[in-house]
């Protein structure tokens, strides 16, 4: 079955890379470590390093070296950008594309699950409006507060995906 590239891309950067770069200050295995074992935490931490090496290594123009420069100095600004490049490289490339996707979901022995699961250990997801694909999630993420009126909460639908 084919990989969709563009919820690829948002899965790795959004959920894989914005993390680990944004704890870069902090010990990330350590800090993983408060939600999953030891093990767990050195393998997603091992993961997540493989892919940023794997996508750098594809990233060798001087525009694209100032992204990834920029992404991981700040990673929220630069998710959008990197995801759209990400996207190209991974059109221009199917074998890059499915080395991604095969890091993605390569499996930790200890059995806590894939990088992105284990990233996100601890976070709670409402994906009740996602586009669930081949394990990866695309939706909109953010604080949502119940109705004064209901109690209920009521989030916007996730923004539309371009589809490869």
């Amino acid at each position: 079955m084919p990989v969709d590239i563009a919820i690829l891309a948002a899965t790795l950067v959004n959920q894989v890379l914005v993390p680990f770069f944004k704890k870069s200050g902090e010990n990330v295995e350590d800090k993983l470590s408060e939600s999953v074992s030891d093990g767990a935490a050195k393998f997603a931490t091992s993961m997540a390093s493989k892919l940023w090496s794997r996508i750098t290594s594809r990233f060798t123009s001087d525009r694209d070296h100032f992204l990834t420069t920029s992404f991981s100095d700040d990673p929220d600004a630069a998710s959008a950008l990197l995801i759209k490049q990400l996207v190209e490289k991974m059109r221009e490339d199917p074998e890059f594309r499915d080395e991604l996707a095969q890091l993605a979901s390569a499996k930790d022995p200890d059995g806590a699950g894939d990088v992105v699961q284990i990233f996100n250990s601890g976070n709670f997801v409402d994906a009740r409006q996602a586009h669930v694909e081949h394990g990866f999630i695309a939706a909109s993420v953010g604080t949502v507060n119940p109705s004064p009126a209901t109690g209920q909460t009521h989030a916007p639908p996730p923004p539309s995906i371009e589809q490869s």
